[in-house]
């Protein structure tokens, strides 16, 4: 049973108890994020209305499970804010670093050089953790 199937289309998670199941059915979360992606073969295999288990479309199940505890979604959030936050800075200050680049001054390189300069500026920071 594979919980990160490559192609993304149709995968489904499973929930038993108003958790989601993590990857490879190996314990429970209630956030989305954190939770196995499952083939459509594999949920049904799951799936036990007896026993609870249901499968539901990712694309429509929640970012946080009935169950999930408000503390751990309150952390979820502010991480991913957090995180997002810091992308923003990056990305801002490699656009200033560029235009002040590219703003051609007298007696400066050349804008084929500054040109060069600043795309291995924006590249280094594309390549920074998201």
């Amino acid at each position: 049973m594979s919980a990160k199937p490559t192609n993304t289309a149709g995968l489904y998670l499973l929930m038993k108890r108003g958790l989601y199941y993590r990857p490879d059915a190996m314990g429970y979360t209630g956030i989305k994020d954190h939770a196995g992606r499952y083939t459509r073969e594999v949920a049904e295999s799951h799936a036990d209305p007896v026993s609870g288990v249901t499968m539901i479309l990712e694309a429509e199940a929640d970012e946080f499970s009935p169950s999930c505890y408000d503390d751990l979604a309150r952390d979820h959030l502010l991480t991913r804010a957090q995180a997002a936050e810091a992308r923003a800075d990056r990305l801002a200050d490699g656009i200033t670093a560029a235009m002040l680049i590219l703003t051609p001054e007298p007696g400066d390189k050349s804008l084929t050089e500054r040109e060069k300069t600043a795309r291995q500026l924006l590249a280094a920071l594309q390549d920074q953790p998201k």
